[in-house]
């Protein structure tokens, strides 16, 4: 079982909140919480944010499909992340968070602009099941 997970249920993950929040507090102070492809969003994690206490560092607490899919809001995000230099961005990728629905959250917008600047601008540091802790590469 990997450290931090407490326990497997309907499917997901969950660490203890105080694990959690512990090892959030110890290593940034503000994070960005995206699921596990820009272009396409069937879930969020918004809780995320209150159980570490820390701001998002951008305006888009809610992965909504639509806009945060759209170019013009993933540059958005990227200046904010650029601008704020988070020392983390937790990247939840459990394929729930991409999922195909019969709706329109369920298509690609095919806008990874994000993805691909996360790719260059962050590298892995540490994964709590579905939940992967990115920090930056330089």
């Amino acid at each position: 079982m990997s450290q931090g997970i407490r326990a497997r249920q309907n499917g997901f993950e969950r660490a203890s909140k105080q694990q959690f929040r512990i090892g959030i507090k110890r290593i940034w102070r503000c994070v960005l919480v995206i699921g596990r492809r820009a272009d396409i969003t069937t879930s969020g994690a918004p809780l995320v944010y209150v159980l570490a206490d820390r701001p998002n560092p951008t305006r888009y607490d809610i992965a909504a499909p639509g806009v945060v899919t759209s170019a013009p809001v993933q540059r958005q995000i990227i200046a904010d992340l650029r601008r704020t230099r988070p020392k983390a961005v937790v990247r939840w990728t459990d394929p729930v968070t991409a999922a195909p629905e019969p709706n329109g959250s369920g298509r690609s917008s095919g806008v990874r602009l994000l993805d691909a600047y996360l790719a260059a601008a962050y590298r892995p540091a540490a994964r709590y099941g579905a939940w992967v802790v990115l920090v930056p590469r330089s």
